[in-house]
């Protein structure tokens, strides 16, 4: 049995080393590696040179440009045209010799002619040169100046025109306030007059319909004296405002209405036939009217038969009969002798004077 036995052969235990170690300690993963930046070169700054190109004579826009300063030759507008141009020589920087010399460019020739003769322009002071000008054009040292006449042309035109919406409202105030406020500021007019003026440019249909609402929302207001323009603008807004439902340029409804009744107005609808029915219903009546006795009126028309117009060979021959049976002493005579002498000089030299 012992020699039956399968014969099983130990395997000797084997001895597992680390491999790592005959290589030494595990090496930690190294991070990538970025590329150091390559030295860079210094950044050129063109503030120096951008400062310069934006200073100077040359930074000023062309006479031709929307941006330069305009003189329209209107004394109103000089200062206005003074302050826009010392506002962009400020900005580009301009000397009193370069004012001087640039603010001719923008004026026409004619007005250059005779801004470069007062004094100031030969010796080239700024200051001396803007006074000179502005003594040349009494008044401009007000600016912008209206008169009581301005005033009453923009109430007048707004008082025959047609108020009815909150913009039309709004562009006849845009109008009145700038007159208004300068004429009020000068002392040519008071607060009071202002806001009369105000209300007489309101069209008579506005000013009722302003005046209701002045009405309501004021329990002390009183139709004895004008009302403050700015409260106569506040109720307009209210009332005239294009934000209500039933605004004309708002309503489609309210359109078509009003388009209907310019129609209408315009195009008058024609009279119906009456029917036969109704001719016959009537025929009675139509009788009773024959049959009514009716007043007669006559008219009596005489015309007075037109004199025949006589020649004057006819006068003259009727005259001349009436003196052949007069005597010379007759005062008849004279008198048919002065008219045949008015008549026929020629004729009166055959008969003996009186």
């Amino acid at each position: 049995m012992s020699s039956l036995a399968p014969q099983i052969k130990t395997i000797p235990d084997l001895e597992f080393t680390d491999q790592r170690s005959t290589f030494g300690p595990a090496a930690s993963p190294k991070p990538p590696s970025v590329p150091s930046p390559a030295p860079s070169t210094p950044a050129i700054s063109l503030t120096p040179a951008m400062s310069a190109i934006s200073k100077g004579i040359n930074a000023m826009p062309a006479p031709t440009s929307n941006r330069a300063p305009s003189f329209s030759g209107e004394t109103s507008d000089l200062l206005d045209f003074f302050e826009l141009f010392e506002d962009l020589a400020l900005a580009c920087g301009l000397t009193d010799v370069e004012k001087c010399k640039l603010l001719v460019r923008y004026v026409d020739q004619a007005t250059k002619r005779f801004w470069v003769t007062p004094a100031g322009y030969e010796s080239k002071n700024f200051v001396t040169f803007k006074a000179s000008i502005l003594e040349q054009y009494p008044g401009a040292e007000k600016g912008v100046h209206y008169t009581i006449r301005d005033l009453e042309r923009a109430v007048l035109s707004s008082g025959d025109g047609d108020i009815s919406t909150e913009t039309e409202l709004l562009q006849y105030y845009r109008q009145f306030r700038p007159i208004a406020h300068w004429l009020v500021t000068n002392g040519k007019i008071t607060t009071r007059e202002r806001d009369r003026y105000f209300w007489q440019g309101l069209p008579t249909a506005t000013r009722r319909a302003i005046d209701r609402r002045l009405e309501v929302q004021d329990a002390t207001y009183s139709r004895a004296e004008a009302t403050d323009f700015e409260k106569v603008l506040k109720a307009g807004h209210f009332v005239f405002s294009d934000d209500v439902f039933d605004a004309d340029l708002n309503d489609p409804i309210a359109s078509r209405l009003r388009s209907i009744q310019d129609s209408r107005s315009t195009n008058p609808t024609p009279a119906k036939p009456k029917l036969a029915t109704q001719q016959l219903w009537d025929s009675d009546d139509e009788d009773e009217k024959k049959d009514a006795k009716r007043e007669v009126q006559t008219k009596h028309v005489s015309f007075t038969p037109q004199q025949p117009i006589k020649s004057t060979i006819d006068e003259v021959e009727e005259l001349a009969r009436k003196m052949h049976g007069l005597d010379i002493g007759d005062v008849a005579y004279s008198g048919c002798y002065t008219c045949l002498v008015c008549l026929a000089p020629a004729a009166a030299q055959a008969w003996t004077p009186p």
